[in-house]
């Protein structure tokens, strides 16, 4: 009697040369076609992360002024965070608490944070100086009205982000939202910054 799972193996063939090419040939398909994406969500997630460290790092110095009652100012430019506050002695704490990068600006040695290469911050503020007391944030625009909220929309690449900051006068709100325009317009930025609810 034959067993019913008898196995041939004298009829057992190898692959194919065009067996193998077809499965390169739909491998290399997959690849260039996920390829793209990786990468683009690669630099979207950089995004997400740098302007989470910039929300970050304005809470945290809305804390930092409150405890040291002090106003400090933070400069964003490119992709570097400055603190221009005026400290009487070095012994005084810092504004940027977490800051252990320095850096020189003029004469003054400022404590810095530098976020991720390639990354450029615009904002419409004056100067890029973003002023926080512990009476809350008071955001300098362009256009010198204190009542306009201040936006911060990151720049990778030479390509706008799809998201900013909008960060609300006098009492410090930061919310995230979505930047609609494709083209920087620091005088006309609160048009394009709609706020996810």
């Amino acid at each position: 009697m034959r067993p019913i799972f008898a196995i041939k193996f004298n009829n057992a063939k190898g692959m194919t040369l065009l067996e193998i090419i077809i499965t390169i040939l739909i491998l290399g398909i997959l690849s260039s076609i996920s390829i793209p994406h990786f990468a683009s969500w690669l630099a979207q997630n950089e995004e997400d992360a740098s302007l989470e460290q910039i929300k970050l790092i304005i809470e945290q110095t809305k804390q930092q002024a409150k405890l040291i009652s002090k106003s400090c100012q933070l400069q964003l430019v490119d992709n570097l965070i400055n603190d221009l506050t005026v400290y009487k002695n070095s012994t005084d704490k810092k504004c940027l608490s977490g800051s252990t990068e320095t850096a020189t600006i003029g004469t003054k040695i400022v404590p810095q944070v530098k976020l991720s290469s390639g990354i450029k911050i615009h904002s419409n503020l004056a100067n890029n100086i973003l002023s926080i007391s512990f009476r809350g944030i008071r955001p300098v625009t362009l256009n010198k009205s204190q009542e306009q909220p201040a936006i911060i929309v990151l720049e990778k690449n030479g390509k706008i982000s799809q998201k900013c900051l909008l960060i609300s006068p006098r009492v410090g709100l930061i919310r995230s939202g979505i930047y609609k325009d494709k083209n920087w317009n620091e005088y006309n930025a609160e048009n394009f910054c709609q706020i996810i609810l």
